[in-house]
């Protein structure tokens, strides 16, 4: 990971935030349709894509500046698909 300067990130990363919550503000205060809702607001997703992109970042390296950015904060973790496979199907034993 490249060093970065701290203030610098920090200052980025607020802005994305203000531009991510100018766009998605409504979004963040309407109440879910149907099932749970969410536990982090669509903008500070947002913001941490842009972010991300900002600084060409891989998602671990995002995290961890997040982290340390904000200790206090607990940043949201995207969890990656897993494909669900099925097993093969043994044949039945004939003996």
């Amino acid at each position: 990971m490249k060093r970065l300067d701290i203030q610098r990130p920090k200052q980025v990363f607020e802005l994305a935030l203000k531009l991510a919550q100018t766009r998605f503000g409504e979004l963040d205060k309407a109440p879910p349709k149907q099932g749970h809702p969410w536990v982090y607001p669509h903008s500070l997703y947002a913001a941490l894509l842009i972010f991300r992109a900002y600084f060409g970042l891989t998602y671990r390296h995002t995290v961890a500046l997040f982290k340390d950015l904000y200790p206090e904060s607990p940043c949201p973790a995207l969890h990656e698909p897993q494909l669900k496979t099925r097993r093969p199907q043994r044949a039945p034993s004939s003996a």
